[in-house]
């Protein structure tokens, strides 16, 4: 195994030196196509990418010897700081009596890189160049824009009606999109599909109408429902398809279960009255529906009729970090009752525009402007700004000492002693004491040991010590060296950061290293006695957790006092916010079933004067603040009840429906508290460090509609951008019988980058736990009309 190990590293290695190689073989032992790169797509290139994440791409190979052969598959791109990276797949086995090899690689790339061309270069175990294969031409989305991959065999037309117009994805749109952000609709057939979860990390959606499972092999499905665990959506359109669906490796993640007939509709009365243009629409022929039941932890969000029979006709079920969303009938079949947008709308969780509020963004000619970055504010933490301050500080304080000491203290202590004559080679005495300080003062100024900080966003559900994260380190080395980084973990992946809102900065001499991401190891890395910086998605079983009992009534919208959390998680927490849907909501016998779609009120027809309402603002929140490990606390809520209570008390009603008190909730969170601590808010105090706002921003981005502090749902306030950034948003965890908490620690998350093998300790370290939290409902909602 270790002699294995090392082979492999002797290939990588001769990979990451490249241009010294040898030129081509000239008898080529293995030839080759690239056959997809990336996302099809609306876009001139035919092609899409991620900025800053990977991307696929699918080669093929045949050996063209009557031996066997081993051979290596690199792409090179760059890093943030311009250094030149090998993307390697090591050790490919081809055999000449299997014909084509489909082989998977995967490789990010800058907004920089955009122009330059993607290929794969084809090397001997040696690191011999064999054969240089050219990539289709690409384009690159940004972290903003939702992208949503149809991997059905015929394609959902209705899913394309999302679209954002003319391919324009990296523009804001503002004023014309519908959503609160760009969508980008793409395809890539399903045989595709990468064989690592992460192959689809820049995917946000995947339709898949009926699924035929058995085109794939067991290791594709696998990464398909890795890629949920880890946050994606994944939506399946199940019509005649059922039977393959539920004897195959997706069927235990399927919301729905068991033997579930399938039969035959001519009609599905309540989906025609909700979505279809005609109101009692009829299919042209009978189109197939299954029967199913709920899966355990599955909830329906639309239910129908087969005749007088229930259709569980869209269903979720959460699976990790992600979730699962069956439709019983295909997705194309449902298409011919004129569904179109709206129920796709509703079916992927979009949260909409007013058009009002569309109409105030399009006169605003400044938007890009005023836009806040978060990726500044969360990135921070690895950077080593406070250190770099400091330094520079005591380096200011040296310079300062040594002019002090060598001109004004040397000349007072020589004419006190009547010996100005010997101030030249007093001062010569200084000079080369001072050259030795400035030595011991650079090495000062880049550190004095190896250190690494971190910043991570880590997923749990309560009770649970299985973890989820994602990870940005910072390495800061003092001398010059070249290391290997790993991430161990057979799902986990390690990469050289390559995103950012900003232009990085570049060396005038890139260095060359490789990076195995099937293997999560970056080879070779070259540390220049400054910082590096590396960003992981990982997993984990935790030694500590949180634990908590959550109750809301569902007639005042607040926590019941037996309600109460308990910090188990062996750090003190600073604080943090609980998010639920307001239980005073009124949707099919229940609350909501989740929290995009809520744009208007069952107990009231009107807040703050307004009809249209952003979803966040049914979001409510409740402050968590300070808890010590093991401590628990109860009664949540109660100081923020007690003041609402209050102001309502006083509140009389004026011309003004904005001045009406509110329970708290996400919508006044995002708009004030938190982006009052990234821009200049007045009477609206920072009650938490910018950093941690930009990373609760970011875990409810899809949520926020850029309203301002001024309480109008209409009005465009300051927008924000996620470019840069992974996508953490947890806003789709919200449902029926479920809260997100958002806590904030000040320690690392227990995840470590490794250097030659051994754990490297952070000395620094920020982490946003995540945590899912059952809640269950008392009592009745007010009737409508009820303010």
């Amino acid at each position: 195994m270790i002699q294995s190990r090392t082979r492999v590293l002797v290939g990588v290695l001769a990979l990451a030196s490249a241009p010294m190689l040898t030129a081509p073989l000239r008898a080529q032992p293995i030839q080759g196509t690239v056959r997809s790169l990336g996302f099809q797509a609306n876009v001139a290139s035919l092609n899409v990418v991620r900025e800053g994440q990977w991307f696929p791409v699918v080669v093929e190979l045949a050996v063209q010897t009557p031996q066997p052969i081993q051979c290596q598959l690199a792409i090179e791109r760059i890093d943030i700081d311009g250094d030149r990276v090998n993307y390697t797949v090591p050790l490919v086995a081809l055999t000449p009596d299997t014909g084509l090899r489909k082989v998977w690689c995967y490789a990010a790339t800058l907004k920089e890189e955009e122009g330059r061309p993607v290929s794969v270069d084809v090397r001997d175990a040696q690191g011999n160049l064999i054969t240089h294969l050219s990539a289709p031409a690409f384009e690159s989305i940004g972290n903003d824009c939702l992208l949503v991959v149809d991997v059905s065999e015929t394609a959902v037309n209705a899913i394309r009606d999302i679209d954002t117009p003319n391919g324009s994805y990296l523009s804001p749109n503002w004023g014309t999109r519908p959503y609160y952000r760009n969508v980008c609709v793409g395809r890539l057939p399903a045989i595709d599909l990468p064989d690592r979860w992460f192959g689809l990390e820049s995917v946000d959606v995947i339709v898949w109408d009926e699924p035929n499972p058995d085109q794939l092999q067991d290791w594709q499905l696998e990464a398909l429902l890795d890629w949920v665990r880890q946050g994606g959506q994944l939506v399946i359109g199940v019509g005649p398809a059922w039977s393959r669906l539920v004897n195959s490796p997706l069927g235990a993640a399927l919301p729905l279960a068991g033997a579930g007939a399938s039969v035959e509709v001519e009609t599905l009365p309540y989906l025609s009255r909700r979505f279809a243009v005609a109101r009692d629409a009829a299919f042209k022929s009978p189109v197939t529906v299954t029967l199913a039941e709920l899966a355990r932890g599955a909830q329906a969000t639309l239910v129908d009729l087969a005749g007088t029979r229930p259709v569980n006709l869209v269903s979720i079920r959460p699976l990790g970090s992600g979730r699962v969303t069956a439709v019983a009938a295909r997705l194309r079949d449902l298409a011919e009752l004129g569904l179109a947008r709206p129920f796709v709308t509703e079916l992927l969780d979009l949260a909409e525009h007013s058009e009002d509020f569309k109409r105030s963004e399009a006169e605003q000619t400044t938007l890009l402007a005023s836009a806040v970055w978060l990726y500044n504010r969360v990135v921070e933490g690895v950077e080593f700004r406070a250190q770099a301050g400091l330094r520079v500080l005591a380096a200011f304080a040296f310079v300062a000492a040594y002019i002090g000491l060598s001109t004004f203290a040397s000349w007072w202590w020589l004419k006190k002693r009547d010996l100005a004559h010997l101030s030249w080679s007093v001062f010569a005495v200084f000079a080369i004491v001072a050259a030795v300080l400035s030595l011991g003062a650079v090495a000062l100024s880049r550190g004095v040991t190896d250190n690494v900080h971190s910043v991570s966003f880590v997923d749990l559900t309560a009770g649970s010590h299985e973890a989820r994260g994602v990870t940005y380190f910072g390495y800061r080395s003092p001398r010059r060296q070249r290391v290997d980084l790993s991430l161990p973990g057979e799902k986990n992946y390690l990469r050289p950061l390559a995103s950012g809102p900003e232009v990085a900065l570049r060396y005038a001499t890139a260095e060359r290293y490789s990076a195995i991401p099937g293997e999560s190891v970056l080879v070779d890395t070259p540390m220049r006695a400054t910082l590096k910086e590396f960003e992981a998605r990982w997993e984990a079983e935790l030694p500590a957790t949180i634990d908590a009992e959550l109750r809301a009534s569902r007639e005042t919208g607040r926590l019941t006092p037996e309600s109460w959390m308990e910090n188990n998680l062996g750090v003190p927490i600073e604080g943090g916010v609980l998010l639920f849907i307001d239980p005073r909501l009124e949707q099919r016998d229940g609350p909501p079933p989740r929290a995009a779609p809520l744009t208007a009120r069952s107990d009231r027809k009107t807040v703050y004067g307004k009809s249209f309402i952003p979803p966040a603002f049914n979001v409510l929140a409740v402050t968590i603040g300070p808890l010590a490990p093991g401590q628990r606390v109860a009664q949540l809520g109660a100081a923020e009840y007690a003041r609402y209570e209050q102001e309502l008390a006083r509140w009389v009603p004026t011309a003004d429906a904005r001045d009406e008190p509110q329970l708290p909730n996400l919508w006044s969170l995002q708009n004030r508290t938190w982006m009052a601590a990234l821009t200049v808010r007045l009477g609206f105090p920072a009650n938490v460090p910018a950093p941690v706002a930009a990373m609760m921003l970011a875990s409810t981005r899809d949520l926020y509609q850029p309203n301002g502090a001024s309480g109008e749902f209409d009005k465009f306030g300051t927008s924000l951008s996620t470019d840069g950034l992974l996508d953490v948003d947890t806003t789709s965890w919200l449902s029926r019988g479920q809260a997100v908490l958002l806590l904030h620690v000040e320690a690392p998350a227990e995840v470590h980058l490794h250097r030659d093998g051994e754990a490297l300790r952070e000395s620094a370290g920020r982490t946003l736990y995540r945590v899912r939290v059952p809640i269950a409902y008392t009592g009745r909602p007010p009737a409508e009309g009820t303010p």
